[in-house]
């Protein structure tokens, strides 16, 4: 049987936010969805990366990577 394959980009990205706080900086959020993450982990919401910079409530710079997640 064949193993699945997925394909990963580390850098840092702009994701939409779900009622994220200034105080968010440097804090670990989780993904809700492919482009939307949040600082309270959900039920099986994996690690999504780290806060680099807040933008607003509902958007954030977050720096994506297995550096990231797997030392979090």
């Amino acid at each position: 049987s064949a193993g699945e394959r997925i394909v990963v980009q580390e850098g840092i990205f702009l994701f939409a936010g779900d009622s994220l706080a200034q105080t968010a900086c440097g804090d670990v959020v989780y993904a809700d969805d492919d482009q939307t993450v949040d600082e309270t982990q959900a039920s099986n919401c994996p690690k999504a990366g780290k806060v680099v910079e807040y933008v607003s409530s509902s958007s954030a710079w977050v720096d994506v990577g297995l550096a990231q997640t797997a030392a979090i």
